[in-house]
């Protein structure tokens, strides 16, 4: 069996880990959005800049893509808050990883993006595991691959209350609420293609790339 994003092959040997991926959504931009906000990876754009352009186009990886061209005349100073894409109603569970996995490109070598799954909602999120941070953007495709591990609901839960409970979005309901997001911030042109979140084969394991 050929294993192309490897964490450690040795363990899922050894452990006997390796299971059939379950597929939680997977968006590849080929037409505009059908979803409704209910649904499962509904996507929406948050904080863009005026200016900022982004709509479903030709010149993707395969087919179509999300095309993103952020104005150049909007700040460039690296907060990654800034033009987000973000997929609703992802139905994370416990202890379970999750391996994102998409296809990016850009105008700007030095642009930079931020890749999380998030709990919550706008001004009272935090971070599923550990966020991925692109660096040097490559004008041609670059599959990402990153794995994110949901240990535990009641810890998850508990650091949303410390850390969102005094934020004007924070309510008990949010804490069951799911989002990945794409946050490519910087000014420039950029191509999102094929997203895919999956359950991975390893749980309690989380990395930020291909090895």
């Amino acid at each position: 069996m050929k294993f192309k994003n490897l964490l450690s092959l040795s363990v899922m040997l050894s452990c006997g880990l390796v299971t059939q991926a379950q597929q939680v959504f997977q968006e590849p931009f080929d037409a505009e959005q059908t979803k409704a906000a209910s649904d499962v990876a509904f996507y929406e754009f948050i904080n863009q800049e005026e200016g900022d352009d982004w709509k479903i186009s030709d010149g993707g990886f395969k087919g179509k893509a999300l095309f993103l061209n952020n104005d150049a005349g909007t700040p460039n100073d690296n907060a990654t808050w800034r033009r987000a894409v973000k997929f609703r109603n992802l139905p994370l569970q416990e202890g379970k990883s999750y391996r994102l996995t998409y296809y990016l490109k850009g105008s700007v070598s030095s642009a930079k993006a931020r890749v999380s799954l998030m709990q919550g909602v706008e001004n009272a999120d935090i971070p599923v595991g550990s966020q991925a941070d692109i660096t040097n953007i490559g004008s041609e495709f670059t599959k990402y691959s990153h794995v994110y591990y949901f240990k535990s609901k009641a810890e998850q839960d508990a650091e949303y209350d410390k850390q969102c409970a005094s934020k004007e979005a924070y309510n008990a309901a949010n804490k069951d609420k799911y989002f990945a997001s794409f946050n490519i911030y910087n000014p420039g042109e950029f191509f999102l293609d094929e997203v895919t979140l999956e359950e991975a084969a390893i749980a309690g394991a989380s990395y930020k790339g291909d090895v």
